[in-house]
């Protein structure tokens, strides 16, 4: 699913930069540019992090609707 449509980055992309090791929204941003054009993913890219820092990873379903 995308994520950033700006910069047509999809949850794949985005979960293994993260595993990779930008593990803050700030490190994530800079590695790939998400949610640095136009902002409405910012909800769904935090939604990601915070499922990544819980253990458990959130379904394309719960990041469509915090990015709703």
């Amino acid at each position: 699913m995308i994520i950033c449509m700006c910069k047509a980055l999809n949850e794949r992309q985005l979960r293994e930069t993260i595993e990779s090791g930008a593990t803050c929204f700030d490190t994530l941003q800079m590695e790939t540019g998400v949610s640095t054009c136009c902002g409405a993913c910012t909800d769904s890219v935090h939604a990601l992090l915070a499922g990544h820092a819980g253990g458990a990873g959130l379904a394309a379903t719960e990041l469509r609707r915090v990015g709703a």
